[in-house]
């Protein structure tokens, strides 16, 4: 019962006067029946960014349930160093604001800048916060910090 995949071909029962009713598919339908794609999405992610942030750029695609989202965030507030354990203050980035585009749970994920790199989660609130990076390393003014990340959409 329900929609058909597009370009599914199908054995079709007309019993009238009640309808026509598909009893079976012909072969496999395309793998693309299933699969919707968005193709990629340039800067158009709802976001809003943390005090010390601004936008560089970001991007989206959507295949199927899942998200591959990639955000470019540029550094405008102070350095962030880290300790030499590699220990930051939490540090929120950017907020997810449309939640269709928000895990249903915390993802943990690797983020990258002009001279470091390190972990990040973003929450089921949308918020994706820095957590911590490599010791004694910097994250200055006017760094681009890079997330990619991919994950099931929550159900519609």
């Amino acid at each position: 019962m329900g929609a058909l995949p597009n370009d599914a071909r199908v054995m079709v029962l007309m019993t009238p006067p009640a309808g026509h009713h598909v009893v079976g598919y012909l072969g496999a339908p395309p793998r693309s029946a299933y699969l919707t794609d968005t193709g990629v999405v340039t800067n158009e992610l709802a976001v809003t960014y943390a005090p010390g942030w601004a936008q560089e750029d970001n991007s989206y695609r959507i295949v199927g349930s899942r998200i591959e989202l990639n955000l470019n965030v540029r550094r405008t507030g102070a350095a962030i160093t880290a300790s030499a354990l590699g220990n930051i203050t939490d540090t929120l980035m950017v907020t997810l604001t449309d939640p269709r585009f928000r895990p249903t749970m915390p993802k943990h994920h690797l983020f990258r800048s002009s001279v470091t790199s390190g972990s990040a989660v973003l929450d089921t609130l949308g918020q994706l916060t820095l957590l911590d990076m490599h010791s004694t390393s910097v994250i200055a003014t006017n760094d681009i910090v890079r997330v990619s990340v991919d994950y099931p959409l929550p159900p519609a």
